[in-house]
């Protein structure tokens, strides 16, 4: 069991590459969307239970949530492994307001 915690530390410590990652294909995938980085990253507080949140925020959604993340997750292939500790949400701008705590923004439109 401790060896299984000890990979997931390794990834963790590797989140700002991830983050770096998802904000290039989305920066490349969806130029008007923004991107911010929320949870316990964003507020310093990772434990070895933790997960990546990073929420990409659209104005108006032309897609399905899913179509969304099933595009991201496909340009991620290869440089983030699938099992990665990663949540990415889809958000318009009214729901982003809900969303509590600190919130780093990553990535915008031009």
């Amino acid at each position: 069991m401790g060896r299984k915690l000890e990979s997931r530390l390794q990834m963790l410590k590797r989140w700002r590459e991830v983050v770096r990652e998802v904000a290039k294909v989305v920066e490349e995938l969806y130029p008007d969307a923004e991107l911010y980085l929320i949870g316990g990253a964003a507020e310093g507080r990772l434990t070895v239970n933790s997960d990546i949140d990073v929420v990409l925020v659209f104005r108006e959604l032309e897609s399905s949530r899913s179509e969304v993340l099933a595009k991201i997750w496909e340009a991620l292939e290869g440089k983030v492994p699938i099992y990665y500790p990663l949540e990415i949400h889809i958000l318009c701008y009214s729901e982003l307001s809900k969303i509590k705590g600190k919130k780093i923004k990553l990535c915008s439109e031009p």
